[in-house]
């Protein structure tokens, strides 16, 4: 479904009078706020659909909502829904779990979902998943910046933003965007730099000052999103590097599941195999491998394995066992 605020005045009215049929958005504000337009503006699609479809839409100030007296030319219209209750229940779940919407978003899909359902349908699932507007913001801030970059991928330009490193560093870049990615919650902007020869990621709520050129900036032909993220760990960039590891046998269904993007089992015994793969940088992977700890040892590349070494002697020490 396309967000309300692409829609055209006609499909607007439509969707005021089934936000307040399903009861999912009853008042003026609850209604411009998922059209992204002022209450007036809704007033008058309530007035429009009263005086040109025969509806009966009026306010209840007991209930403090409007409520649908009387259908009218719209009771007529029905809607081709291929999406039941328990499609919509996954969906929701698997949005929720993935940590990848902010609260303000949620709470517009949910709606948007459950206005599809019949009534009594769209209640249950209603109460069985609880959904805020945030007042944060922050959120309106990472809001405002995914519209503007999603617009300078849209028409190849480069950009321009202040950065704020985790540090507390600011940082001037000029980049061309390639694409959204989301990790625990956290936005981030996949960028080419023009001082960099490799892709970088940035936080999207440590941006600020964005500004679109009017320079051209087209990304790679060959770049796709999904290949990408599968070589990519924890949000880490770099560049292509190629990794063997050694790892115990039992950690095969583990290790096989992360669905590496270029990735082959070289050589297996009944006590071990050999992984080999590609990712983006080191930096990332080193901190998955730790995990493994002794089931695991980097045989490529050599900086890999001394930085794993130099980390292990760090604990050591730390640990005060030598």
């Amino acid at each position: 479904m396309l967000p309300y605020s692409d829609y055209k005045k006609s499909r607007l009215i439509f969707e005021t009078f089934t936000l307040i049929k399903s009861g999912q958005a009853t008042t003026k504000q609850e209604i411009a706020y998922l059209f992204d337009t002022n209450p007036e503006n809704v007033e008058n699609y309530i007035n429009e659909l009263n005086s040109e479809f025969n509806t009966g839409i009026r306010y209840d100030r007991n209930q403090m909502k409007y409520i649908v007296e009387q259908e009218g030319i719209m009771g007529l219209l029905k809607r081709n829904n291929p999406l039941t209750a328990d499609d919509i229940t996954i969906i929701l779940y698997s949005l929720v779990n993935s940590q990848a919407f902010m609260e303000t978003k949620m709470n517009i899909v949910k709606i948007s979902l459950l206005g599809l359902l019949p009534i009594e349908e769209a209640q249950k699932l209603k109460n069985m998943f609880y959904f805020e507007k945030s007042n944060d913001p922050r959120e309106l801030d990472i809001e405002f910046n995914l519209s503007k970059l999603r617009k300078g991928i849209t028409e190849e330009k480069k950009m321009t933003f202040l950065y704020r490193r985790a540090s507390g560093e600011q940082k001037q870049h000029k980049v061309i965007p390639y694409s959204f990615a989301c990790e625990l919650g956290k936005y981030y902007i996949i960028a080419k730099p023009d001082e960099e020869e490799k892709l970088v990621h940035y936080r999207i709520d440590r941006i600020s000052s964005l500004r679109i050129l009017d320079e051209e900036g087209k990304k790679q032909e060959k770049f796709n999103i999904n290949d990408y993220m599968k070589r990519t760990w924890y949000m880490y960039g770099g560049k292509e590097t190629k990794v063997v590891v050694k790892f115990a046998l039992g950690c095969k269904t583990v290790v096989t599941e992360r669905n590496m993007a270029v990735g082959r089992i070289v050589e297996e015994n009944k006590d071990y195999f050999t992984y080999e793969f590609i990712c983006n940088g080191t930096q990332g992977i080193r901190l998955w491998l730790m995990g493994f700890g002794a089931e695991a040892e980097v045989l490529e590349p050599m900086e890999l394995r001394e930085e794993i070494i130099s980390d292990l002697m760090g604990m050591y020490k730390n640990y005060n066992l030598g």
